[in-house]
């Protein structure tokens, strides 16, 4: 197969395995299929404002993101220079036509879709679960679906015990990274059913209702594992395993009445967790304020404020504890950012700011990491999402072999 004209015509790879050469150049044609030039005799036709526009400067659209952004614009800049500027331009260009002006995120013949151009919840998740990269809409497995090996499944068996709490569903991707391993995150009935062999000893969430609608066997299963209950005051003083699951209403958005749930949840589990009585080293517990996410997706800052501040009150709890304990570190970061949320408009008069998106979905926005107690400078500046788990899995096995020794 020879080279094709154009981007691909200037790039040619050496070697004997025809097979291979015929997937790279295919490959290779097929990203510089985008982005696409609607320019004709000095004049194009945008669908950012619905006008016809007369301009020398080509206009290009048509860019499939989640396609390019890694491989055919970096590789323009080196073999297609010109026309990769030209394309930055149409991005301006599409930006002015849009309002509000805005970036697109996914820019096509008919407009911007405004789709998520970055990780989904699962995938990000899973990352800091296990400590390893995967494909998107992964559950705790690697890109070959094979299961990953959780925080709570790492330390078992070395004196921890762990908890996960979240305003989500308990099979939201978040949630869920910390016991299932499944190969989509909408496989709800699959990640329902790894939740009765979930290395857990405390874990709440969306919802009793949700839990009803099970298939018997599963319900069967999880509630032979653990004490399900619908409020903190049905849990038994020596009960090992929880599974605290609030009817919905009591788990949806804070602007809809879910109240203190999350602040309350968290201060009740770490209690739980700290005086369990399996807990020889210490406990992990995963605490997601999933409903930010969800507002954000939104475009609904009210409502975003509100649940942050509602973390924040769960965040409380957690330093409160740490500053007693003294040997407690504690963790706040997210899985990705939602909406390309900035800050404009302060006004010092009313004390009140205005929040501007610039998408509905996720975006590669890097998110802010905050630790406080022992070790926390260990998180300090910019790292992986991998770096993280590898620190925490890491700081809790020394901390179990040095307690053994001490022991021995």
């Amino acid at each position: 197969m020879s080279p094709a004209t154009g981007a691909s015509g200037l790039i040619r790879v050496e070697g004997s395995d025809e097979d291979a050469k015929t997937v790279f150049y295919t490959s290779l044609y097929r990203i510089c299929e985008r982005m696409v030039c609607l320019t004709e005799g000095d004049r194009y036709f945008s669908a950012y404002d619905g006008k016809v526009h007369t301009d020398t400067i080509p206009f290009y659209t048509d860019d499939w993101v989640w396609d390019t952004y890694h491989a055919a614009h970096p590789l323009r800049v080196l073999v297609e220079s010109e026309k990769e500027t030209d394309m930055l331009r149409s991005y301006i260009r599409m930006a002015e036509q849009l309002d509000p002006q805005w970036m697109p995120t996914f820019p096509e013949v008919t407009g911007d879709s405004r789709r998520m151009n970055c990780n989904h919840s699962g995938a990000a998740g899973t990352a800091y679960a296990t400590g390893h990269k995967t494909h998107n809409g992964a559950i705790g497995v690697d890109i070959n679906d094979k299961p990953l090996k959780n925080i709570p499944e790492i330390i078992d068996g070395l004196g921890y015990v762990s908890g996960v709490i979240t305003t989500d569903g308990i099979d939201g991707c978040t949630p869920s990274v910390f016991f299932a391993h499944q190969p989509e995150l909408h496989m709800s009935e699959e990640i329902w059913g790894d939740l009765a062999d979930a290395r857990l000893s405390f874990i709440a969430g969306g919802s009793h209702n949700a839990f009803e609608n099970q298939e018997y066997e599963t319900r069967d299963a999880i509630e032979k594992r653990y004490k399900v209950v619908s409020s903190l005051d049905e849990i038994p003083d020596k009960a090992k395993r929880v599974a605290y699951l609030p009817e919905k209403e009591e788990v949806c958005s804070i602007a809809d009445g879910r109240g203190d749930f999350l602040p309350a949840t968290t201060e009740y589990a770490i209690e739980f967790l700290d005086s369990h009585p399996e807990n020889e080293k210490g406990f992990f517990l995963m605490v997601e304020g999933a409903r930010i996410d969800k507002s954000c997706h939104n475009n609904d800052f009210g409502t975003a404020v509100l649940e942050v501040l509602d973390f924040d009150k769960a965040v409380e709890a957690a330093v409160r504890f740490a500053e007693k304990d003294g040997n407690t570190l504690v963790i706040i970061t997210a899985d990705h950012e939602t909406g390309a949320l900035s800050l404009r408009g302060k006004d010092n008069k009313s004390g009140k700011i205005k929040g501007l998106f610039a998408s509905r979905g996720h975006t590669p926005i890097m998110v802010p990491l905050f630790a406080y107690g022992p070790m926390s400078l260990e998180f300090a500046g910019v790292q992986e999402n991998t770096d993280v788990n590898h620190k925490i899995v890491n700081l809790l096995s020394s901390a179990a072999k040095d307690k053994r020794k001490k022991r021995d």
